[in-house]
């Protein structure tokens, strides 16, 4: 093949001692050339490339589907990711995402986009519901690739209360079929989120956890493998950018792209948006408080939320974080111990054996009253479990929801 096969008459092909004697182009040119190239496809028209370079994309899960994801984010040029997963790798992980053994999932990842572009990536080793609202409220949008049935209902709220888009993934992980699928969730008016199409008593049945042999409280590991993953991860990575560019967004809202890699299909099918939804479709309106601090106790924020609601007793329930009050011991002994699933019961004084949270006489909230009775009234938030960065809490009288209170 000729240079004048592929270019217009006039043009000139480059000098090959020119090539020979080049220095790479700096960081500030390969942008510029890579804004002046991406900012001519349909996705990134109209300025939409600037807008994807300043935005913030989470990822929640950093395994087959969120690795790629987030390497793939990476390289179209996104301002920044932040991804969240408390998982650490496995050496049976090794096929499919990028992990080492041993080492944090976010850790791996954070550090292999390192190399291509430094300071983009930052991994969080937590799960996203303990995260805070703080981490919510910086991403413009929130990307599910854990596979986690559970997540749907608390991923689909939060993100209806603080009006992030929200784009669940998943792949078919029996090992039977290459399937995938990408739905868009999103809080915009008129606009469905994914619990619409669900009844309680089927929402009941989807979150259903399917355990692995022998540890009856651990999700199933996914079979499936990097092709079906990595065209999942390319749609996902497309809607996020119409999500942001705001380009061709009847393509993504109301969607739920089904990926059929087996028969080599593609179904977009549309989500009809339900005015009975179980999530009510709200954004919440909550009242902001400074924090403190990490020491700030259950007291001040009785305090705090009593100054907001004319005095009056309350009941405080930190959002997506019950509150145990019973830990158990293999031995049989039960004890009072309070805190949240993301704090680790006391030892058991019977025998000195861990022991585990009984999750049977969980409450969703305390007076202060009751706190004091517990025992924890003055004991700092982070201790019980509560996070520590954009904590909210209901605040209830008599069960009917007086507000929320934002810690911030």
């Amino acid at each position: 093949m000729r240079f004048s096969d592929f270019c217009p008459p006039d043009a000139q092909p480059p000098d090959q001692h020119e090539l020979l004697d080049s220095t790479p182009v700096s960081s500030v040119a390969t942008a510029v050339a890579a804004s002046s190239r991406l900012g001519q496809t349909r996705t990134m028209r109209d300025g939409g490339y600037q807008r994807w370079s300043q935005a913030t994309l989470g990822i929640v899960g950093a395994g087959l589907l969120g690795s790629r994801l987030t390497l793939d984010a990476v390289s179209s040029g996104v301002g920044s990711v932040r991804v969240y997963d408390f998982d650490t790798g496995q050496a049976e992980n090794q096929a499919t995402p990028y992990v080492r053994p041993g080492v944090p999932k976010v850790e791996t990842l954070a550090a292999a986009c390192e190399a291509l572009r430094a300071g983009v990536v930052r991994g969080y080793p937590i799960d996203i519901r303990h995260a805070g609202l703080s981490h919510w409220r910086q991403c413009d949008v929130l990307v599910d690739c854990s596979d986690d049935a559970s997540l749907a209902w608390p991923l689909t709220e939060t993100a209806n209360g603080t009006g992030t888009p929200l784009l669940r993934c998943a792949v078919d992980g029996s090992g039977q079929w290459e399937l995938g699928r990408v739905l868009c969730s999103a809080s915009r008016p008129g606009s469905a989120c994914q619990l619409c199409s669900y009844s309680l008593e089927e929402l009941g049945r989807v979150l259903e956890r399917t355990p692995c042999p022998g540890a009856a409280d651990e999700l199933a590991p996914t079979i499936a493998g990097g092709a079906i993953a990595s065209a999942v991860a390319a749609v996902a990575l497309l809607q996020a950018q119409r999500l942001v560019t705001g380009n061709d967004l009847d393509q993504v809202l109301d969607r739920e792209i089904l990926l059929d890699l087996t028969h080599m299909q593609m179904h977009a099918l549309r989500l009809p948006r339900s005015a009975e939804c179980l999530s009510g479709h709200l954004e919440w309106q909550p009242l902001r408080a400074a924090s403190p601090g990490p020491g700030m106790t259950l007291r001040q924020l009785f305090q705090l939320a009593g100054r907001m609601h004319d005095d009056r007793p309350v009941m405080l329930c930190g959002y997506q974080h019950p509150l145990n009050v019973q830990a158990f011991c293999s031995c049989g002994h039960v004890a009072p111990a309070a805190g949240t699933d993301w704090a680790s019961p006391p030892s058991c004084v019977r025998c000195g054996a861990a022991t585990n949270w009984l999750k049977e006489t969980q409450r969703e909230g305390v007076y202060l009253h009751e706190a004091e009775g517990l025992g924890i009234a003055d004991r700092p938030l982070g201790e019980l479990g509560f996070p520590d960065d954009g904590s909210l809490w209901l605040v209830r009288d008599q069960q009917r929801l007086l507000g929320r209170l934002l810690l911030e």
